[in-house]
């Protein structure tokens, strides 16, 4: 097949690619394509800025000296829906959560997948120190918990997004 598609091209005068010779170079332009849109002072830049963000955030939160409260938790991601959940932290401990509006309350297990603020910095600091392509975080400018977490592991890849939201804070 290829021979006949080389025979037509050369019956029309058609230049004929020669890869043998030419693949170095195209596999040259291909890479300094694809590097191209690598910024890595950007990347680290970015990263110094979530830990600083991430400092100010625990040292407000820890200046607050808030440890029994309330808030609405939703997660965001391809996973299966779910109602909001309101958290209840005691003493640093979640203490019951329970979905809303249906009022239903997660057993044990089920608390074991939720955060306390300080679970959140934590999840924050993990993915500082994993280099994830992004991580996005608004914190209370009052208190400094996190109102919201995106965190996107590898851009090269599809579904593995994640947001948390917080909201309704008590």
């Amino acid at each position: 097949m290829i021979k006949q598609i080389k025979d037509i091209c050369r019956a029309q005068d058609v230049a004929v690619f020669k890869w043998s010779a030419q693949w170095p170079v195209w596999v040259i332009i291909l890479a300094v394509t694809l590097l191209a849109g690598c910024d890595t002072a950007t990347q680290d830049t970015t990263v110094g800025s979530e830990q600083s963000n991430l400092d100010q955030s625990i040292s407000l939160w820890d200046a607050s000296k808030i440890s029994t409260y309330q808030y609405t938790y939703k997660r965001a991601c391809n996973c299966m829906p779910e109602q909001d959940i309101v958290v209840a932290v005691a003493s640093g401990d979640i203490s019951e959560a329970f979905y809303t509006p249906a009022g239903s309350y997660l057993n044990d297990d089920e608390l074991d997948s939720l955060y306390t603020v300080e679970n959140m910095f934590e999840l924050i600091q993990e993915a500082i120190d994993l280099n994830v392509a992004v991580l996005e975080v608004a914190y209370n400018r009052e208190t400094g918990y996190p109102e919201q977490i995106y965190i996107d592991i590898n851009k090269n890849l599809a579904d593995e997004e994640i947001t948390h939201f917080v909201k309704d804070f008590q």
